[in-house]
Formats: structure tokens, C-alpha cells, sequence
């Protein structure tokens, strides 16, 4: 959708360009002639100077021609700017297609080999619930997925409208810790512990957004204790949410673009992914009226992604 709105927002910008460029050549020569021809009758009727009475005139159109030709300036570098972006968002979706299908396709692949293997032998029950073990990860893989491309649709769509409750945020977080198995290993530290501290969220929603954040400090760690520190702090008129991880860290100038859609830092490197994780969380933050941005010390010195939620008046949720 994007991609068709660039496009199309080039070629108007282009064929306004193109039409100014035609309407200035074309005014240019129609005044000039007419003052030209006007100005030296005039001028022969009463007996004055050419050049004197010809610089006003002269002057006056090459003022209209520069503006004229300046704004076809602009509207070529808009034309470039946009198709720099058309293009750039072209290889994004490249790249994700790609991604995506290898995706799908290695759980698929993954699922059909054991199926075989079951069609073929005779096996142990220890071997078959070892197998099927395998291939519900990968079935869990698979719907993983394409949920998050339902997601994704949904809520670009608008079709996802947001169901509040008042949640205790420290809770929450540790349920989504638990019930995801991807991230076992990940070493988690919440601030502070002795306090509830509630907010309006939309759990569903928010569950998405906890879940990449801690998928994403597990999978971008190299280092032998993967570890995550969320600190929560409420203030007068807003939550803050802190997300430290002891991951890869991030360059500078990739800070703002993790959030876009299908970006990824190193799209052939050895952690798949899509590029929508983050993209997602962007949204859903968003439609918490809040913000969410990343800071780094530089690559290999982890991650902090800071959410900034605010506190609308009459709200209902009170700490304990």
C-alpha cells in the first residue's frame, strides 16, 4: 500500500513538474513577444530610447522564468526523494518476502520429514512423542508467523480497536515471561518488585509488544547469561517503561529504523526473522497514545527501549 501511494504521489509530483515546465516556456514566449512587439511600437510612436524602455520588461520576465524554473527544481527533487523512498521500501519488501518465505517453508519442510518418518517405520512410542514434540514447536513456529501477519494487517487496517483494563504492570509482565517458552533462558530482573503499579492497557495487544521486546533480547545475545532489566516509573502525568537487554546493541543510525517495516539490521545473518516485530510494537504503542525509542551505547553493549505512556485525566487504575 505504501508502495503504490509513493509511486503514485511521484508521478503527480512529476507530471506537475512536466506541465509547469510546459506552461513556462510557453508563457515565457507569449510575453515576451506581445510586451516586445508593444513595447517598440510604443516606443517608435514617441521617439524613445529601445534599450531604456526595453530593461523593465526584460527584467520582469526573467524574475517570472527563474520562479517558474524554480519550482520545477523543487518538484524534481521531490520526484527524487520519493522514488529514493519508493525504491528503498521496494527492497524492503524483497528482502521480507524472502525472509518470510524461508519462514514458512523450513517448519513446513521440518513437519513433512517427520511425517514420512512416521509413514515409513516403526517407531518406539519414546521416538514418536520425541518427534511430535519437534513437530509441535515448529506447527507452534509456523502459527507464530502468520499470526503476526494477520496482526499486522489488523491493525494498519484499524480493525483492531483497543479493549482497556486496568493491569497491573508488573504482573503482566511476568506472565508473558513465563508463558513464552522462547525465552526460558533469558535472565529477567523487574523494578521495583514490592510495588503494583496499574495502567490502562489493552492486554492482548500488550502481551505482543512484551513478547518481541524479550524474544528480541534472547535472540540478538551472543553473550552466556542473557539478560533483561525492565524498570517501571510512574510519574504525575506519565508511565515510563525501560527495557534493558545485554544484547548486540544498536549503531546509531539504526536506532530510529528498527522500527520501520520488514527493516532488519542484517537481513542475512543467522537469526531469522521478518521485520515486523518491532514495526508492530511501534503500532501498538502508538495506539496506546504513547511513544517507544531505543538507546545504545554502541553494537555489543546491549539495548534500552524506553516506552512513554501517558496518564489521561480520570483514570481509573490506582497503585497499591
Amino acid at each position: 500500500m505504501r508502495l503504490r501511494r509513493s509511486l503514485q504521489n511521484t508521478m503527480l509530483v512529476m507530471l506537475v513538474s512536466v506541465t509547469a515546465l510546459v506552461i513556462s516556456f510557453f508563457l515565457y514566449i507569449r510575453w515576451f513577444m506581445e510586451v516586445r512587439a508593444g513595447l517598440m511600437d510604443l516606443a517608435g510612436n514617441l521617439n524613445l530610447d529601445l534599450d531604456r524602455v526595453m530593461a523593465p520588461e526584460t527584467f520582469s520576465v526573467i524574475l517570472t522564468l527563474s520562479v517558474l524554473v524554480g519550482l520545477i527544481l523543487v518538484g524534481l527533487s521531490v520526484i527524487y526523494l520519493y522514488y529514493r523512498r519508493a525504491m528503498s521500501l521496494y527492497r524492503m519488501q524483497r528482502r521480507f518476502i524472502r525472509s518470510f518465505t524461508h519462514e514458512l517453508k523450513t517448519p513446513v519442510a521440518s513437519i513433512r520429514l517427520y511425517l514420512d518418518t512416521f509413514l515409513r517405520h516403526e517407531l518406539p512410542r519414546s521416538e514418536e512423542l520425541k518427534y511430535l514434540t519437534f513437530m509441535k514447536k515448529d506447527a507452534e513456529r509456523l502459527s507464530e508467523q502468520i499470526e503476526r501477519i494477520l496482526n499486522l494487517a489488523r491493525i494498519e487496517g484499524g480493525m483492531t480497536p483497543l479493549s482497556l483494563e486496568c493491569t497491573d504492570l508488573g504482573a503482566k509482565i511476568l506472565s508473558v515471561y513465563h508463558a513464552n517458552p522462547q525465552v526460558a533462558k533469558l535472565a529477567l530482573e523487574l523494578h521495583p518488585e514490592d510495588k503494583k503499579i496499574y495502567y490502562p492497557l489493552d492486554p492482548g495487544l500488550f502481551s505482543m509488544v512484551l513478547g518481541n521486546l524479550m524474544e528480541n533480547a534472547f535472540k540478538y545475545n551472543d553473550s552466556e547469561k542473557p539478560s533483561m532489566t525492565v524498570h517501571m516509573e510512574k510519574t504525575k502525568n506519565k508511565l515510563i517503561l525501560s527495557f534493558r537487554d545485554n544484547g548486540h546493541g544498536l549503531d546509531k543510525k539504526n536506532r530510529k529504523r528498527i522500527f520501520r517495516r520488514f527493516f532488519r539490521i542484517n537481513p542475512r545473518g543467522p537469526v531469522p526473522g521478518t521485520g515486523l516485530g518491532l514495526h508492530l510494537v511501534h503500532h501498538v504503542v502508538r495506539m496506546h497514545k504513547g511513544r517507544i525509542w531505543a538507546e545504545s551505547e554502541g553494537p555489543g553493549k546491549g539495548s534500552t527501549f524506553i516506552i512513554n505512556l501517558p496518564l489521561r485525566t480520570g483514570e481509573l487504575c490506582y497503585d497499591k
